[in-house]
């Protein structure tokens, strides 16, 4: 789905931090933290491959193209995220926090996959 190896990396780290939160959430305060931490890491790694499928769809184009395509993808990555918050709030009984530390977990893999290599290039 995602060809470009720095996207794997980032998406990967996504799906390793939102895990461990996952487990450590259900560790400290129990299932319905760990399922919601789980839930809320999940909100950040689909909006990431949204992003990720709109701005990048194959090959390049003009500058204007590509601003276009990231002006694009942000916005249905911002959308993605308040129907996906919206949607878990309303549908299911989650502990708030745990759903909050799950969504930060995942999106500072955008901040850590700077620094953190998990694959060969």
């Amino acid at each position: 789905m995602v060809k470009r190896p720095e996207i794997r990396r980032v998406i990967r780290l996504k799906l390793v931090l939102t895990i461990a939160v996952s487990v450590l959430a259900w560790a400290l305060w129990g299932e319905n933290a760990g399922i919601s931490s789980a839930l809320g890491g999940g909100i950040s790694l689909v909006g990431a491959l949204l992003y990720a499928r709109i701005a990048y769809p194959g090959g390049w184009g003009t500058p204007q193209t590509m601003l276009s395509r990231h002006y694009a993808a942000e916005m249905a990555k911002f959308g993605w995220t308040i129907t996906g918050f919206a949607l878990v709030i309303v549908l299911i009984p989650v502990h708030g926090l745990g759903l909050l530390l799950g969504y930060i977990a995942a999106t500072a893999a955008y901040w850590l996959g700077l620094f953190v290599k998990l694959e060969k290039n």
